[in-house]
């Protein structure tokens, strides 16, 4: 059965309490003082700051801020709000504002920043400008980690629907200046920005030779989130011997790219490679990833055909992987086996149709028993399997017989295959699923196959679809007796009529 429900823990009822304080006093600061403009706001503001910090750890504010502003209604003065919480030794500042009722602009960030030199970890996500950039890179020089997707604004009046929505008409205000700001926190190794280069759009842009001068700049970075890495490292790196990068994304994937990856990044751990379509040679690609010298232990492959080549390279370099994600055409038995076979360190697999395709492969029609294969995914903790065309009641016994530590399930079936309690009966005779802690199912299944699942001991979340047809009253009787019995659990159930 279940694990039971824990009491509140003391942290989280403080974050609570210190959440509730805040925003009483806030409210009581602007009723008196006005708005944050007001010199008199300000110095109650730090006034009642140096109260807080002197009764409290100030890791609590940080928490608070940091845990809890998404859930205020910041229809005020939210400038006030925010700096309460924002004091010299804090060491983590993630900003999420509500865009169209936030007052903390360019100014107000640009103030507070130069008194955060403690910062390890800056989220500016929809504020960043290159303004704010040059403070950070001058104060915030201990920065490990940086969100800077840009402020993004409109020539439309704010409000209105008389004018047609224009995403080329949209403003920026991070260029590669604001990298070069940026490039002064030497000790970064993570950087957020936007995956695209807005080049037809207003305002200030990025160029690839701009994210290229600020990796080379880095001595520490090991990712950045642009997803067109692999042109980034490809030309003009002649001056440099290796990069410290662990993670490259590459959307328009070369051979190149990947030579340039084998020669410059002996650290890489993480790859994702987007094919395009029509523009993407995936064999020569997937032959050049299984030549070289990579040794990657998580790989995502998007657009890339269940091909010969993938095959040979899951053969070749499957041992190093430890985290598989292919969003493929198709999820053939063939294809699977071969994974459970050579990726025996895999610990996460998500298999991903993501379209139909009328005249791709079934797998209902492939070999249906997988008998005469040795134990496979046994160290798989977690998976996602889901798409079209694939056959739970070929795929799911070979996925998860021998999958003991599986701790995470979600299955996507966006076909109607009718009931598939045999098939989840049948895996649960072989595999108990002893440390399953959640499990979405889509797809229909029965009361009783309901009750079985409930039973593997650690489960605390069950998302799956029932048919009106079914036993819903014994599945209400289900819920009844896990409320009263107080196990830690939560039910989401779909009914659907079939």
């Amino acid at each position: 059965m279940p694990p039971l429900k824990s009491p509140n823990r003391l942290w989280d009822i403080t974050l609570k309490l210190v959440d509730n304080l805040v925003i009483r006093a806030s409210a009581a600061i602007q009723e008196l003082y006005g708005s944050y403009d007001n010199k008199e706001c300000r110095t109650q503001i730090e006034m009642f700051q140096q109260y807080l910090l002197s009764y409290i750890p100030s890791v609590v504010l940080e928490q608070v801020l940091n845990q809890c502003q998404q859930q205020r209604c910041l229809n005020s003065d939210n400038r006030i709000w925010f700096s309460i919480f924002m004091h010299k030794n804090m060491k983590l500042l993630q900003v999420q504002v509500n865009i169209r009722e936030n007052r903390a602009d360019d100014a107000f960030w640009i103030e507070n920043l130069k008194n955060l030199g403690n910062l390890v970890e800056l989220d500016l996500h929809l504020v960043c400008t290159d303004e704010i950039l040059e403070v950070v890179g001058c104060y915030c020089r201990k920065l490990t980690s940086v969100n800077i997707m840009s402020k993004v604004e409109t020539d439309i009046p704010s409000g209105s629907l008389l004018f047609p929505f224009n995403a080329m008409k949209l403003k920026f205000f991070v260029s590669d200046e604001g990298l070069r700001h940026l490039s002064n926190c030497q000790n970064l190794r993570v950087v957020t920005m936007s995956s695209l280069i807005r080049s037809h759009c207003g305002g200030r842009t990025m160029s690839v030779a701009g994210i290229r001068q600020f990796i080379k700049s880095l001595p520490c970075i090991q990712y950045v989130s642009y997803s067109d890495m692999g042109v980034v490292i490809a030309d003009d790196m002649d001056d440099i011997r290796s990069l410290p990068l662990v993670r490259i994304n590459d959307s328009h994937p070369q051979v190149s790219h990947i030579k340039a990856m084998s020669r410059l990044c002996p650290r890489l751990q993480e790859l994702a490679l987007t094919a395009v379509y029509s523009q993407t040679n995936t064999v020569e690609v997937l032959n050049a990833l299984r030549e070289s010298d990579l040794e990657v232990e998580d790989l995502e492959l998007v657009n890339f055909p269940a091909s010969d080549s993938l095959m040979n390279f899951i053969k070749v370099k499957g041992s190093f992987l430890t985290r598989l994600c292919l969003k493929i055409r198709c999820i053939t038995f063939d294809m699977v086996s071969n994974i459970g076979q050579f990726c025996t360190n895999l610990k996460h697999l998500t298999l991903r149709e993501d379209y139909f395709d009328r005249d791709g492969p079934r797998t209902d029609e492939m070999l249906s028993a997988c008998g005469g294969f040795r134990c496979m995914f046994t160290n798989l903790e977690c998976l996602l399997v889901g798409g079209f065309q694939w056959n739970p009641r070929i795929i799911l016994p070979l996925l998860l017989t021998d999958a003991k530590h599986l701790q995470n399930l979600t299955i996507l079936c966006h076909k109607d295959y009718g009931y598939l309690d045999d098939t989840f009966l049948r895996i649960l005779r072989a595999n108990p699923m002893a440390k399953l802690v959640y499990i979405h199912v889509n797809c229909i299944i029965g009361a009783k196959c309901v009750r079985e699942i409930c039973c593997c001991p650690n489960l605390r979340y069950f998302k799956y679809i029932v048919s009106i047809c079914s036993s819903l009253g014994f599945i209400e009787e289900i819920k009844e007796e896990f409320c009263d019995k107080n196990y830690d659990f939560k039910f989401v159930d779909i009914v659907r009529d079939v």
